[in-house]
């Protein structure tokens, strides 16, 4: 019997790549989007994913009952996987940060991701089974930012940092269910330009931008490997 996964931001380039994996992997899928209609309709045109479509589930996770849209998700289907994607990268300066802005990135990089993971996990636990991976950053488990040429402000590195402290410890409330956060640092998406890559090129010790596909062998080891709980992966190239 097929396994169900539920991809939280799927619109996204990289949850495109964890929905074309999660299919041909024979996975039954939910796909969660917010205003990436188009981006989300595309992705589904691939036929391994329109063969495993359940569902695509609209929400805006800052706006919406996120117990309404977990229990709109299960009505589908038992969920076995629930890959958790959705975040704002943000860098404004801590002298322009409004308290709407502080509010958004923590409510959506943060709040939401706590929410549905006890949610998600409770469910998973009556069933005896399940794994949540969150998407994390870098820059959260570093004391300096790690992203020359970048500058992520104060709200989104401390949303992420919450997010590391959420996967350490849930992971032994919710046992048997797995908890596990992958930490990706610069990943080659069009969004880097020429001085971008130049800068990589010289600081990081790999010499390069991890490819989305490396990204994804993590994932695809996070869910082969059982054992692998409580804990954030670091993809960094040596950063």
């Amino acid at each position: 019997m097929s396994s169900t996964a539920l991809v939280v931001g799927a619109s996204s380039k990289i949850g495109e790549a964890v929905v074309n994996y999660l299919a041909s992997k024979g996975f039954k899928l939910i796909l969660h989007y917010n205003k990436g209609f188009k981006r989300i309709k595309r992705i589904i045109e691939s036929g391994n994913v329109r063969k495993q479509l359940l569902a695509t589930v609209r929400a805006n996770l800052i706006k919406d009952s996120l117990t309404e849209f977990v229990n709109r998700v299960i009505s589908y289907n038992d969920i076995d996987l629930a890959i958790l994607l959705s975040a704002i990268y943000d860098e404004t300066p801590i002298d322009m940060l409004s308290e709407e802005r502080i509010k958004e990135v923590l409510e959506l990089n943060l709040v939401s991701h706590v929410v549905l993971t006890i949610l998600l996990g409770r469910v998973m636990r009556r069933r005896g089974k399940g794994l949540i991976v969150i998407f994390s950053d870098l820059v959260s488990l570093r004391t300096s930012n790690p992203y020359l040429g970048l500058k992520p402000s104060i709200p989104y590195i401390v949303s992420k940092a919450g997010l590391n402290a959420l996967i350490r410890f849930i992971a032994k409330e919710l046992a048997p269910i797995r908890i596990v956060g992958i930490a990706p640092g610069w990943i080659d998406l069009p969004t880097l330009n020429k001085k971008l890559k130049e800068m990589i090129k010289s600081t990081v010790p790999a010499g390069r931008p991890a490819k989305i596909e490396e990204i994804i062998q993590v994932l695809e080891l996070v869910i082969r490997n059982e054992y692998i709980n409580g804990t954030i992966i670091e993809v960094s190239g040596g950063i």
